[in-house]
């Protein structure tokens, strides 16, 4: 548990990435392969470029505790994250992905919002309501986005 807060940025940043683009890139009816592709494109490049962050933001900080075990840790979360997503993609139809990307990412987020808050000592309810509340959020705007390029083009 000691070691959660490792994982818990690069879970909860490839958990929300990959539900909005899949989200959004649904509805503007997004070939499979555009939708593998742009998250195959996060999981490295954005990865990456996030993981490089928090390095220098670390280094930054005089933060010296374990940089390369949280770089590590970081990017391997998010790259096993997105590529669950990238498998759902492959397994299912991109209407059903849709839907069982949502249904896991919440899944994902609600298990690790559980642990840390047990971790804390604080509700895990009233902790997993606040983090699926973003989740709603996200997932309504990257809609609203993806209808409104789909109106556009």
């Amino acid at each position: 548990m000691k070691r959660l807060n490792k994982f818990s940025f690069g879970a909860t940043s490839a958990i929300l990435t990959s539900m909005a683009l899949i989200v959004g890139l649904e509805s503007i009816n997004s070939s499979k392969a555009s939708m593998i592709g742009a998250l195959l494109l996060i999981a490295i490049a954005d990865n990456i470029s996030d993981t490089l962050g928090i390095h220098i933001y670390q280094e930054s900080e005089a933060i010296s505790n374990d940089i390369k075990y949280t770089d590590l840790t970081n990017f391997v979360t998010r790259l096993i994250i997105t590529l669950s997503f990238v498998l759902l993609l492959i397994l299912f139809p991109t209407t059903s992905a849709k839907i069982i990307s949502i249904f896991w990412g919440t899944i994902i987020l609600s298990t690790l919002t559980y642990f840390i808050s047990k971790n804390k000592g604080t509700n895990p309810a009233s902790e997993i309501i606040k983090h699926l509340f973003i989740v709603f959020i996200v997932i309504v705007v990257s809609q609203i986005i993806g209808n409104f390029i789909r109106s556009l083009v």
